[in-house]
């Protein structure tokens, strides 16, 4: 490409004023576009680089002296080099492109592209901070010099268009490259039509027609619809295209019409063969394989791939429902020869449905499991010896979380670990979570690992008081709980695992009425608290070493319900809930009169009240472990139920300043 090519397709003419576009001559028609016609639209005319608004001029002067006031003409004497390490470092760009990537072109956008462009799709580059910046780090990293002719976001996806389709897969070889701390996913934008890259203008409409019939009757005469079959096998030797001079394995417009054709008339195959087409990665044709996520089986036997990498393009994610695969004959097959096993294993992740490899029936491990039916949904598994002890933790813990988060500081022992995740969520109230978030999937640095996981209660308090506002919401907890077999590691000591999972509101402290949902899980790992220590003095039975918590975006509670339960899910359900086999819920018996001697230190009967609501608060206390002013309380809120108040007291929803200690 010579400089006249870079800077625009006129080097003189007459005046004209600055922002004024120029037109640009026709260019030589490629055998391709001359068969497949026309795009509407197409733009004849673009910006000149030249023409930036300035009081300096702007137009070309071979003498360097330029037009207008002030000068500013561009030098004639200026090498290639020169040019190229301009565009390079960005500072000189093709007609129609802005200084700035990151913004629509105007008359370079990618509605329509110039002849042999390719337009590009890059997923991730919404959530960088500099999206110019992340353009640079691409094209210095491409193995291919790329030239960027224009782009813009729709959605969250930013589309660009590259000069040619050496550009394009040298740039789609840094797909699943990190940038700036987030992964990018490089693909071909999928076409629909034979006309999505704009031909020169002057083409004859009619050789566009017979192409089209050509390539319908090539697609008739191998489609087999009783089976649903595409056959595009070997096609350098069907008579069809070669009489008219068709290779679609060279021209990837002609991949375009083949699909387009294939969507005009509605055709979905399940089954396409591609053999003996010495096919060698298959990113030339996952455009057109994309085309179709349907597909049961594909065969590429007999093709060039040489490696796992050549079928990148191919996954369960375009192809979710493919169960056969036939890779014979090509250089993958014959090299894994040697451990079939592990070439096996990688298909099968690569395609989790695969059933049929290679005309080989894959052998998986059949379990003897009854799947006509679905497994049972359970609710909360509470061991019965430590519920009460989970239930009061809990209750005291969440309580705490959503109203006074500075109490906790003496909750959490010494050598406490914490970690907060974020996966999911899509809305966020501040960036505070994303600036504790330890979502590994995310933070790929050991040393920003390091720093997000918070040890010691004066860094986790420090995390905890950062973090928004929450209020959990209590009926649709489920929570699972047992001791750790064989102790803490490590130290054998006693140690509780307990697992809770949910809804939480987040709350906005700028907005006092505003409430987003989301759902958390948490892990917490707990250890009786040292004799003598602080916390032990502050009466907390037990401490936290570990916890980890997962906000996720709302989810539905329909899989946390227990059938048995009904519509709700109760915070904790009682000891006999866990068990196999429900047991009634135990019934206190008749009262009868206590004497107060029974109860040491009790006070006496307060004035005003009767006997027998006396006997009753007495019969409340020993029955639920209450105190006198709670076991009031309760029946006051009770309205004198007893079992009421027991069921509450084995829930854990009582406080626990009414609990005996």
């Amino acid at each position: 490409m010579n400089i006249n090519d870079r800077l625009g397709s006129r080097l003189g003419g007459g005046p004209r004023g600055n922002g004024q576009a120029r037109i640009s001559p026709p260019t030589a028609q490629s055998n391709i576009f001359s068969r497949l016609g026309t795009v509407a639209g197409t733009p004849v005319s673009s910006p000149d680089v030249n023409d930036a608004p300035s009081r300096g001029g702007g137009g070309y002067s071979h003498g360097g002296r330029g037009r207008g006031r002030g000068g500013g003409g561009y030098n004639g004497r200026r090498t290639r080099d020169h040019v190229e390490r301009d565009y390079d470092e960005g500072r000189s760009y093709p007609p129609g492109v802005t200084a700035d990537f990151a913004g629509s072109s105007g008359a370079g956008a990618t509605a329509s592209l110039p002849p042999g462009a390719v337009e590009m799709t890059i997923s991730g580059l919404d959530k960088v901070p500099d999206v110019n910046r992340a353009l640079n780090t691409l094209r210095n990293s491409a193995p291919l010099r790329i030239d960027i002719l224009s782009g813009e976001f729709r959605g969250t996806t930013y589309h660009v268009v590259v000069r040619n389709h050496s550009q394009a897969s040298s740039l789609q070889k840094l797909n699943n490259k990190w940038v700036e701390g987030q992964k990018l996913f490089i693909t071909r934008a999928p076409t629909n039509s034979v006309t999505t890259a704009a031909a020169p203008p002057g083409n004859d409409s009619s050789t566009a027609s017979r192409t089209s019939q050509v390539l319908l009757s090539f697609l008739e005469s191998r489609w087999h619809a009783p089976t649903q079959t595409l056959n595009l096998s070997r096609l350098l030797e069907d008579p069809i295209l070669g009489q008219h001079r068709i290779n679609p394995l060279r021209e990837p417009l002609m991949r375009q019409a083949l699909a387009g054709l294939l969507k005009k008339h509605n055709i979905e195959p399940l089954r396409i063969s591609l053999a003996g087409n010495r096919i060698g990665p298959m990113q030339h044709w996952a455009d057109f394989l994309r085309m179709f996520p349907t597909l049961v089986a594909l065969d590429l036997s007999d093709n060039s791939t040489e490696t796992f990498g050549g079928l990148e393009p191919l996954n369960a994610t375009t192809h979710p429902c493919l169960v056969e695969l036939d890779l014979r004959g090509t250089p993958v097959h014959r090299r894994s020869a040697d451990d079939l096993d592990k070439y096996r294993r990688h298909m099968t992740h690569r395609f989790p449905k695969l059933t049929t490899l290679d005309g080989a029936t894959l052998v998986g491990v059949q379990l003897a499991l009854d799947t006509s039916t679905n497994l049972p949904i359970r609710g909360s598994f509470i061991t019965p010896d430590v519920h009460a002890t989970v239930a009061h933790f809990l209750t005291a813990f969440l309580g705490a979380m959503d109203a006074r988060r500075d109490d906790l500081v003496h909750v959490y022992h010494g050598e406490a670990l914490f970690s907060v995740a974020v996966t999911g969520v899509t809305t966020y109230v501040s960036g505070l979570w994303r600036e504790k978030t330890r979502n590994l999937r995310e933070i790929r640095a050991s040393h920003q690992r390091n720093l997000r996981l918070c040890h010691g209660p004066a860094e986790i308090m420090k995390a905890l008081r950062s973090l928004p506002q929450t209020r959990h919401v209590a009926e649709s907890l489920v929570v699972d709980a047992w001791p750790v077999p064989g102790g803490l590691p490590g130290t054998g000591a006693a140690a509780l695992l307990v697992f809770v999972h949910g809804d939480v509101k987040e709350l906005d402290a700028s907005r006092p009425n505003a409430e987003f949902p989301r759902s958390f899980d948490r892990s917490l790992m707990l250890i009786p608290t040292p004799a003598g220590s602080e916390a032990a003095n502050m009466r907390i039975p037990y401490q936290i070493v570990q916890d980890q918590w997962i906000m996720r975006a709302a989810s539905p509670r329909a899989p946390w319900l227990d059938p048995a339960v009904g519509a709700t899910n109760p915070l904790l359900p009682s000891p006999t809930a866990a068990a196999p086999a429900a047991a009634p819920v135990p019934q206190p018996p008749t009262p009868s009169p206590i004497p107060a001697a029974a109860v040491p230190g009790l006070p006496p009967k307060p004035p005003g009240m009767s006997g027998q609501d006396y006997q009753l608060v007495l019969q409340t206390m020993q029955q639920c472990a209450l105190t006198f002013d709670g076991a009031i309380a309760c029946l006051q809120q009770a309205n004198g139920d007893v079992n009421a108040i027991l069921v509450a007291r084995t829930n854990g929803q009582i406080p626990l300043e009414w609990c005996q200690s």
